[in-house]
């Protein structure tokens, strides 16, 4: 990982040419970052940019950086330092994955609300939230702890999607389905009310564990964990 770079994109004087000027910007720890290693970027619907460290959340508005880090006296703070995945849903709310807990963002008092998919483990160590993605209508499909969770943006309520699959990053959403690998070379498709259909394949790359990520055809794409190139 590198310090983040923010592009900052302008046109030659010459209207004939055929390249745009690049000027890269660095932004460390010296200019307010609160850590160098950055895991994730998120740009959400106000036009922040939220910038996801080993050692806290950052808001950038293009000038300046807002910190957010965890603090144990304080369970309004988000509930780990290691961020792992941002986005947004369908009614502005920002969640926010990290290494141990869910959260949900508190814009207007600028707090963290920490969600529990499973209560028994409120007063434990959570487990980590690696991957996040928004639906059409607005919603998320979470994965954490080999589980896959759907938040439903209008109740504010999460339920786990009941599949015997590992989550991990082996999943995306095209529309409002979920495409997930199961394991065999085939996609199982989750969508509310959550009846799943799979089709069947025998393609390796969807049997090991992968990176997926549909298209805007819906296709989905697929890259092993040893990297031998992509499937569809």
């Amino acid at each position: 990982m590198h310090p983040l770079r923010i592009v900052l994109f302008g046109l030659l004087a010459y209207p004939w040419a055929a390249w745009p000027k690049i000027a890269l910007v660095n932004h460390t720890v010296t200019q307010g970052l609160s850590q160098n290693t950055v895991t994730c970027i998120y740009r959400d619907s106000q036009g922040f940019l939220w910038v996801g460290t080993q050692d806290g959340l950052n808001r950038f508005d293009g000038h300046r950086f807002v910190r957010y880090r965890h603090d144990e006296r304080d369970s309004t703070s988000i509930s780990d330092r290691y961020i792992t995945a941002i986005m947004e849903d369908g009614s502005g709310n920002l969640m926010v994955g990290t290494r141990n807990g869910l959260n949900l963002f508190d814009r207007t008092g600028r707090r963290f609300q920490r969600i529990y998919p499973d209560p028994i483990r409120k007063r434990s160590f959570q487990y980590p939230f690696e991957k996040i993605e928004r639906t059409a209508s607005g919603d998320l499909f979470i994965s954490g702890s080999h589980c896959l969770y759907h938040w439903d943006h209008r109740l504010k309520t999460m339920r786990m999607i009941d599949t015997d699959l590992p989550a991990g990053n082996n999943f995306t959403v095209y529309g409002d389905t979920c495409q997930q690998v199961d394991g065999r070379g085939g996609i199982v498709k989750h969508r509310p009310p959550f009846a799943y259909t799979t089709s069947g394949g025998t393609d390796k790359a969807f049997r090991e564990k992968a990176w997926v990520q549909a298209d805007r055809k819906g296709r989905v794409w697929s890259c092993r964990q040893l990297s031998e190139g992509l499937s569809r």
